[in-house]
């Protein structure tokens, strides 16, 4: 199976049918427009009563069991894209694209962030990625990584309630399932990641229970707001803040109060009306 960084396309590899199963949890093979690839190969192989983690024949480290090994292999794709892009900010955001427009969702863990993804998708909309998203001085780069839902939001999604029950899914402590979930299998007609400007930025606040409204926000308050949601790199802070400002400071920003789904579609629908 694969996975991705922006510059690395990884072959996990086992020959284990159970901890296979277990590693799609990371499985991530989108479109990504980009021409300078390495080919990476990581193999999980038994030795003794543990499992060993290759990185093109090299050790890279040893677990107990497949939670272990998940982890691991989580971290190790994590420090690729850091690599990819070792000066760039990353902020806490979901990239979707309508009609040629880019509209990025920036809010904190729990904020609605992937249910109103999924939601949008079933409207229409092209999803790139809703974790985190690298701003460069050529734009930004969302980061590949499938949709993550939580076993407690299946609920409000009972159109997909056959394709979560076959979804791979990550298990942690006890009431913590999260299924891995390509955004094909969710209604996406493709999966294609751009390099490039953002057209609005919407930062998100929950308001579970009630109504979704939408307002604009001044660009000083949006890149304030977006800061919030940022992790800068430990050298070039400076120009790391420039390139905020420069990323989000130029788009049209949006402060979304996110309750019920389909109100929340219809304040999503006056932004992307509001940059045509």
């Amino acid at each position: 199976m694969i996975s991705r960084s922006w510059f690395s396309r990884v072959a996990l590899r086992t020959n284990q049918p159970e901890l296979l199963q277990a590693i799609r949890y990371l499985e991530c093979d989108p479109e990504i427009a980009e021409d300078r690839i390495e080919e990476l190969t990581i193999s999980i192989e038994p030795y003794r009563s543990y499992y060993r983690i290759m990185r093109d024949g090299e050790l890279v480290r040893e677990q107990m069991s497949p939670q272990g090994i998940i982890e691991s292999l989580h971290a190790e794709l994590m420090l690729l894209s850091l690599a990819d892009f070792p000066l760039a900010p990353i902020v806490h955001a979901a990239s979707l694209r309508h009609k040629n427009r880019r509209l990025l969702f920036v809010g904190p863990k729990g904020a609605g962030k992937t249910l109103l993804t999924l939601r949008l998708i079933q409207e229409g909309y092209d999803f790139e990625g809703d974790e985190n998203v690298f701003l460069t001085s050529e734009g930004l780069v969302p980061r590949p990584r499938g949709l993550r839902v939580k076993e407690a939001a299946a609920p409000l999604l009972p159109h997909l309630k056959s394709v979560l029950e076959n979804a791979p899914h990550y298990e942690g402590p006890p009431g913590l399932k999260v299924y891995n979930l390509d955004p094909r299998e969710a209604g996406a007609s493709s999966w294609v990641i751009e390099r490039g400007p953002t057209d609005a930025v919407v930062v998100l606040h929950p308001n579970h229970g009630g109504w979704s409204s939408v307002r604009p926000l001044p660009a000083l308050e949006l890149v304030r707001e977006v800061m919030e949601e940022c992790a800068l790199p430990e050298t070039g802070r400076a120009e790391a803040v420039g390139a905020i400002a420069k990323g989000v400071g130029s788009a049209k920003g949006f402060d979304l109060s996110l309750g019920e789904l389909d109100s929340a579609v219809a304040c999503i629908e006056e932004v992307c009306q509001s940059l045509s």
